[in-house]
């Protein structure tokens, strides 16, 4: 668990240009970067929740009963933590979209064939992510704001 403060302490994000660093900006090697950054976030609720329910009276009745450890394990505890881990990645599904995309601002992202979000924000002249849809109406081909590029 001290691996996993360390990691939670903000050296995600250095993870996960590491990791792209190491395997070549590819759409993999981001899934597997953004995932692998953020498993720190899932390590503590999954430990928690699996010890609450390890203390639970109806785990100690299987135990009574003769279930194995194994059998506890994938029957018992494993379907009452994937409750709680299900409802901690919807909420994070915005953090991996916005994750990929500042990624791909910093240009380890997919390749130019494919679009992305970071990617489309770096190579426009304006603010496309601003507006719903992420494209701008066809009038306003020019931001009035000056670029900070």
């Amino acid at each position: 668990m001290r691996f996993v403060d360390m990691l939670l302490a903000g050296l995600g994000v250095l993870l996960a240009l590491a990791i792209i660093d190491s395997l070549g900006p590819n759409l993999r090697s981001v899934i597997i970067a953004v995932g692998g950054s953020t498993l720190p976030v899932y390590a503590p609720v999954v430990r928690g929740t699996v010890l609450s329910i390890k203390n639970s009276i109806f785990v100690d009745a299987a135990q009574v009963a003769g279930c194995s450890s194994a059998r506890l394990a994938i029957v018992h505890i494993l379907p009452n933590v994937g409750s709680s881990t299900l409802v901690l990645v919807t909420i994070g599904v915005a953090y991996f979209i916005l994750n990929g995309a500042a990624l791909s601002f910093l240009g380890l992202d997919v390749q130019s064939p494919n679009a992305e979000w970071g990617s489309s924000c770096y190579w426009t002249d304006g603010p496309t992510c601003a507006t719903p849809g992420g494209s701008r109406p066809a009038q306003a081909s020019r931001s009035p704001l000056p670029s900070l590029r």
